[in-house]
């Protein structure tokens, strides 16, 4: 990992949850491309640091939409 790719990271540790929220869905709009595809991966690695037993839960469910797992 670069370190440009640890800052990247540090920086989506600090934001709150609903930050992250915004981050995917402005995201979910864009073409995706490898980098964008790394940057929404590192946003699903931090909700599941963030909230391990609702996505464990979201990823067995047949549900398409995580928020639903997603605390408020």
């Amino acid at each position: 990992m670069t370190v440009m790719e640890e800052i990247a990271m540090l920086k989506l540790r600090t934001r709150a949850t609903k930050q992250l929220l915004r981050d995917w869905d402005a995201t979910d709009k864009m073409q995706i491309t490898p980098e964008l595809a790394m940057v929404r991966a590192w946003i699903m690695d931090e909700l599941e640091v963030r909230y391990p037993e609702e996505m464990n839960r979201y990823y067995e469910s047949d549900c398409s939409d995580f928020r639903k797992f997603i605390p408020e």
